[in-house]
């Protein structure tokens, strides 16, 4: 609910103060972001729901392997885009050709896959309460930043104001994740099987 209905209000928002054109340009760009995360994440949101309850003291590792080969995968994947872009999508090229908007997309979408990544490292610690918080915030935040921006960055403030938020979530949300980690009852957890995750992940993906 509180996605959904923070987003809906940030669109209507957004579709008064930008143009028709800058509103569709940029949820294109939203939408190619999430694309390249979702496939580089490799459901390893579904793993870590399943793993890191019973992981113990492997779920740190479980959880810097996840993080660091989905973001290895978002980042060539955003970088392939954005060399490709005019075979891609020929009119986002314009703006993604702009070093500085070519490095906020691919840096973007490195983040993007650690705050979905997060999002289930705490649903598996028992702290699905939090990820309620972050999202209101991060949805709250958005639409600060997008009201703010509307007269200085026309043509690119809904991306801004979609990402900017996303390194200070991604920071504070996994501090957290660090002192969680560590508490997990060794008594009440089982060894996981490197080859069991594999073929979970294997599965799951598929």
């Amino acid at each position: 609910f509180a996605t959904a209905g923070l987003g809906a209000l940030y669109w209507a928002i957004a579709a008064h103060r930008y143009s028709s054109h800058d509103v569709g340009i940029n949820a294109s760009l939203i939408s190619a972001m999430a694309l390249l995360t979702n496939l580089a994440s490799l459901n390893f949101t579904d793993v870590l729901n399943r793993f890191v309850p019973v992981a113990g003291g492997g779920s740190r590792r479980l959880v810097g392997a996840s993080y660091a080969i989905a973001v290895t995968l978002g980042t060539t994947a955003a970088v392939v885009f954005v060399v490709g872009s005019r075979r891609f999508a020929p009119s986002l090229a314009p703006l993604l050709h702009r070093p500085g908007m070519a490095a906020l997309f691919v840096g973007a979408v490195a983040l993007w896959c650690v705050f979905v990544l997060q999002d289930a490292v705490l649903v598996g610690l028992h702290r699905s309460s939090t990820v309620l918080v972050e999202n209101a915030s991060f949805g709250v935040v958005k639409i600060a930043l997008l009201v703010a921006l509307a007269a200085a960055l026309p043509r690119t403030g809904i991306f801004v104001s979609w990402t900017v938020p996303l390194p200070v979530l991604v920071v504070v949300v996994n501090l957290l994740v660090l002192q969680l980690l560590p508490r997990r009852d060794a008594a009440h957890t089982t060894a996981v099987d490197a080859r069991a995750v594999r073929r979970f992940l294997a599965a799951d993906y598929v």
